[in-house]
């Protein structure tokens, strides 16, 4: 492209082309026909022309604009220069994770794709087996609680993984509701960190001690008392807000997003072979009959184009 069909920020910015500013605005990009135009000003200026809207990408692809049809879901405070969004890709109901530039040089503004396939909600902390065997000992020595509760807490000791398993799956399957309904927000929702306490709450256990152990309502809630008391298991749990790699994305999905970064059909498939299956070069070469230089000059193009 050269600068005489560069339009100057002046023109752009403010109006419905304006597509992106960073900063003092060195960095802009704006609309033009079915591609976002991007232009760096400073010391190596350079323009870039992307598509406005994407289906497809893959981890680790770096982006001047966040694609037209890209939906926001989530925003998330990072710790150092650069925040997070989750997005979601509504043609093929895909999430995700972009890292934001907050305080990085113009010239480096770029959007990260830090991971690509659903967004999940799981429990952030460990149940602790040991804090809890070490204090059952002094529990029974002081004889304060009923023979029904002493028994309960011995078979949660020797039932421990199982509660452990069946805890963990409670509150996953709560999460996801619990979450959306404590960031509900007229906007895009907005949390601190990755890791959240959404329990307005602490999280019942009870009567999923009342089914593992087969005891009643009153015992649970002694039991459920001192384990939060002992530190063996959380009030409130914290929850990690994840995107994960979702094994129904269709076959084609990787391929397809190489594509759109501008990749050809030989680089793509050799990079995503390689770098996003973990096959060795060396068996990828031997599967697909091609030189072992061939298929590392396609994987390092390719990574030049996501970068580019």
């Amino acid at each position: 492209m050269t600068d005489s069909k560069i339009r100057s920020r002046d023109d752009v910015l403010g109006t419905d082309l304006e597509v992106r500013r960073y900063g003092n605005s060195a960095l802009y990009a704006y609309r033009e026909g079915d591609d976002h135009v991007i232009v760096f000003k400073g010391n190596e200026s350079w323009t870039k022309r992307i598509p406005a809207r994407r289906n497809a990408t893959v981890p680790n692809e770096r982006l001047w604009t966040v694609p037209e049809n890209w939906v926001p879901k989530l925003e998330i405070k990072g710790d150092g220069d650069r925040d997070y969004t989750v997005y979601r890709i509504p043609e093929n109901k895909v999430d995700v994770l972009i890292s934001v530039p907050v305080t990085v040089d113009a010239d480096e503004a770029w959007y990260g794709v830090e991971s690509v396939g659903k967004l999940r909600f799981s429990l952030d902390e460990t149940l602790d087996q040991y804090e809890f065997s070490a204090a059952l000992s002094d529990i029974e020595a002081q004889s304060n609680h009923d023979e029904d509760v002493l028994e309960a807490l011995r078979r949660i000791e020797r039932k421990w993984l199982i509660f452990k398993r069946e805890y963990e799956s409670r509150v996953d399957d709560c999460s996801p509701d619990v979450f959306w309904d404590a960031v509900e927000s007229n906007g895009t929702p907005r949390i601190d960190g990755r890791s959240v306490d959404p329990w307005e709450d602490s999280f019942d256990v009870a009567h999923l001690l009342e089914e593992i152990l087969d005891i009643d309502e009153n015992v649970s809630r002694t039991v459920k008392e001192i384990l939060e008391d002992v530190d063996a298991i959380p009030v409130t749990p914290s929850i990690e807000v994840t995107v994960e790699e979702d094994d129904s994305f269709a076959d084609y999905f990787d391929f397809q997003g190489l594509i759109e970064a501008g990749c050809s059909p030989a680089e793509a498939v050799d990079y995503a072979m390689v770098v996003l299956t973990e096959r060795t070069p060396e068996e990828w070469a031997a599967t697909r009959n091609v030189d072992l230089n061939t298929v590392g000059e396609n994987i390092q193009k390719a990574r030049q184009q996501l970068h580019r």
